[in-house]
């Protein structure tokens, strides 16, 4: 084996050298790099046009967070700072790379998600955030800040997109200016902490304030503000407030005074008035509180209200009152609008009553007593009273009238079932003779369930499928449509009015609106009468059947029509309601209206049922006068004959009206135990009226028995013991008499 020559070695070493020194060299050049680039923010943007002027996108669904972010826009104008409102469905997510400067203004919206117009720009961050070909670096020129606009009562997903924004952002490289500052429009302080990272956020842009924004104590002191919920503002912070109110259609309204907005930020929050009481904080917020006063509203103690409804003026002047007034007489201008609970478990899209009210799931506020409420209620609304005298229209009579309230609707902003006392407030409206109509939104059922008898019962059903109710009312409880769907069931046993079938289709037709439909869900004899009712009307329908000889039909009331087929639809219908009445017909110049048509209405129906009854008697009568005869044999066939009239007589046919009768059949006995036994069915065992129903069912079985009659077989011989005959036409004639006394309570004639 030869050795290597001196020359040979030298090449070699010298190439290792080269090579080492290259590997290092290079190692270290890449370390440098990557260094230099993890430390620093601004490395240079892959893209070489960046946008000088900054851009504002709001995330809105109801207009809260774009008016918030058009104020802001004026904030940054006025401080010479340019910038841009966008909308973020009309921005390309491609080209937020060019930024160097983005502030979002950004609402939550049902399940945490975020609004229809911001959906495509934060789907667009998430996925970049999570796709590792987008890299950490993409927005590493560009510096951020995030407003969130939600609601505390939706727990772990308040202000969700506002935090998800902001991991997103930093996720792909940005900087952030100032902490994403929470928002809660049930605060009551939502203009104050925007106008405050408002102002921080200008500071900041202008060289003013250092990037350590989580350190200031303006936000401190709202995070103070958040957590100190048990104390309230003083009178003087009050006034203030007041004067700022702001009509909360958009809950954000103008921006706050220099002076509230620096006291809050120099952490003086002034001199405060504990308003909690046993660790319960008062429900109205002073910012709510303003709201609702200058909506006409007379809030009562910590969490009700009071305010005079536009029904009640207009019949104070004469000019008519509201659907209650034509549907079951009630005097609009002896009706009181309260509510004993100003919270609501729902933020429905359609709500009138602006937004400006609490939220909640459960009771969680100090309470008032129900007989204060009731009587500051009353005190309040009689004061709304004396305030139309003089009003032109308004009488003497009926001011006079109107101060002595005999109603009371008990709906207004808030869920009146929420209040934990609401039966002992009820029981002391009716122990003032005031009738009482509540209204619920069904997610309560378990309230439903435990209310004491009230006049009228209005359960708000928004939708009929779970996604559509949960867009509309856009509820608090996550189990929403397991709440809503027994509350049908506890209802049933509630209702006892008249269906008519006319009845239906009028009220049917107060309540839809153009393009919208309804479900009803009801007895073949009530739904026959009704599908050609709405086939006249050129309602589009479809009928199919159910069980137990019932049917279901879906309406669509008005479809695609324009405004003058609606009205020719109406005057159709309304031409066959009143063709009915009697008063109608005999005098042309003053057609009968609702209210006079339906208690004619009652009224035919109660003879529809109580003619045969009376018959009846009448037959039962005549049979008993031939058995005190002498010359009984003589007239045995026609005492035979008067009894099968009577039993005839009380079998009613197509009874749709009142309840549901059974078709003539002969089996009397089986016909009104199907009544009564229907009608006991929906109570407890103990009952008192389900064991007197009960007990009058069994006067009336023995009753026919003592006649000879049987519950399976349509005739009968006579009964050869006269005492016992006479025995039986007495008790029949006296359960007859109960029975129809019955058919007359059920119907109010």
């Amino acid at each position: 084996m030869t050795a290597a020559s001196p020359s040979s070695l030298s090449a070699h070493l010298a190439l290792v050298t080269v090579l080492s020194f290259s590997s290092l060299f290079f190692f270290y050049k890449s370390r440098r790099l990557r260094t230099q680039r993890l430390s620093s923010p601004r490395n240079p943007n892959p893209n070489p046009n960046p946008n000088p002027r900054g851009k504002l996108f709001f995330a809105s669904q109801t207009g809260t967070s774009k008016t918030l972010a058009a104020r802001l826009l004026d904030l940054l104008q006025s401080n010479s700072i340019p910038f841009d409102l966008v909308d973020p469905k009309t921005y390309e997510p491609e080209d937020l790379p060019k930024e160097t400067l983005v502030l979002f203004v950004a609402s939550t919206w049902e399940d945490g998600k975020p609004p229809s117009n911001a959906q495509f720009l934060a789907q667009w961050l998430a996925e970049s955030a999570e796709d590792f070909r987008v890299g950490s670096l993409i927005l590493s020129r560009c510096k951020f800040a995030v407003f969130g606009v939600g609601s505390r009562a939706y727990d772990e997903r308040f202000n969700k997109v506002g935090k998800d924004l902001s991991l997103w952002m930093r996720a792909l490289g940005a900087a952030e200016l100032v902490p994403v500052a929470e928002g809660d429009v049930d605060g009551g302080d939502l203009d104050v902490r925007f106008g405050l990272w408002s102002e921080r956020v200008v500071k900041v842009l202008k060289g003013e304030g250092g990037d350590d924004g989580v350190e200031s104590d303006v936000f401190d002191v709202l995070e103070e503000e958040v957590e100190d919920e048990d104390d309230d503002y003083d009178d003087e912070e009050d006034e203030e407030v007041e004067s700022e109110a702001v009509d909360m259609e958009d809950i954000a309204g103008k921006a706050p005074s220099k002076k509230s907005g620096s006291g809050l930020a120099n952490g003086d929050n002034g001199a405060r008035e504990k308003s909690s009481e046993n660790g319960f904080r008062e429900m109205v917020t002073p910012v709510v509180r303003a709201s609702l006063q200058k909506q006409g509203y007379k809030i009562i103690g910590s969490h009700s209200g009071v305010k005079i409804c536009r029904w009640t003026k207009s019949q104070l002047r004469g000019r008519g009152g509201c659907y209650k007034h034509s549907f079951y007489g009630i005097e609009s201008h002896r009706c009181m609008e309260a509510t004993p609970s100003l919270a609501c478990a729902n933020k429905c899209v359609f709500c009138w009553r602006h937004h400006t009210n609490p939220v909640g799931k459960s009771w969680r506020w100090k309470m008032d007593d129900p007989l204060v409420i009731v009587n500051a209620a009353i005190d309040q609304h009689t004061k709304m009273i004396k305030q139309m005298k003089g009003v032109p229209g308004v009488t003497q009579e009926r001011l006079s009238e109107g101060l002595s309230p005999r109603h009371c609707a008990l709906s207004l902003v808030g869920e009146p079932i929420m209040y934990p006392e609401i039966n002992s407030l009820v029981d002391e409206l009716h122990r003032r003779h005031i009738s009482t109509f509540l209204v619920t939104n069904a997610q309560f059922p378990e309230k439903i369930k435990a209310l004491r008898p009230i006049t009228q019962l209005y359960v708000s059903v928004d939708a009929a499928t779970k996604e559509s109710l949960k867009a509309i009312d856009r509820p608090l409880f996550g189990d929403f449509w397991e709440r809503f769907i027994p509350v049908k069931l506890l209802c049933n046993p509630l209702s006892c009015r008249c269906k008519h079938p006319i009845v239906i289709v009028v009220e049917m037709d107060r309540i839809l609106r153009p393009g919208g439909w309804a479900i009803l869900r009801e007895k073949l004899e009530i739904l026959n009468p009704l599908e050609s009712i709405f086939r006249s009307l050129n309602w589009d329908i479809r009928m199919t059947f159910a069980k137990d000889k019932e049917g279901i039909i879906l309406v669509d009331a008005v479809g695609n029509s324009d405004n003058h087929e609606l009205a020719r639809r109406r005057r159709r219908l309304w031409s066959r309601v009143w063709s009915e009445t009697e008063a109608g017909s005999r005098d042309l110049g003053r057609r009968a209206g609702p209210k006079e048509w339906l208690r004619g209405q009652k009224k035919k129906a109660a003879r529809y049922v109580l003619d045969p009854i009376v018959a009846s008697q009448r037959s039962l009568r005549s049979a008993y006068l031939l058995m005190t005869s002498e010359a009984v044999d003589g007239v045995s066939e026609e005492i035979k004959r008067l009894l099968n009239s009577a039993r005839r007589d009380c079998v009613p046919q197509e009874r749709s009206s009142v309840v549901a009768f059974q078709a003539r059949s002969g089996v009397e006995v089986c016909t009104f135990k199907l009544i009564v036994k229907n009608a006991a069915s929906l109570l407890d065992d103990s009952d008192p009226v389900k064991l007197e129903a009960e007990d009058r069912l069994d006067v009336l079985i023995r009753s026919f028995s003592a006649l000879g009659t049987t519950v399976d077989k349509s005739d009968f011989r006579l009964n050869a013991d006269r005492e016992k005959v006479k025995e039986g036409l007495t008790d029949s004639i006296y359960a007859l008499g109960k029975f129809g006394q019955a058919i007359k309570d059920c119907l109010g004639v």
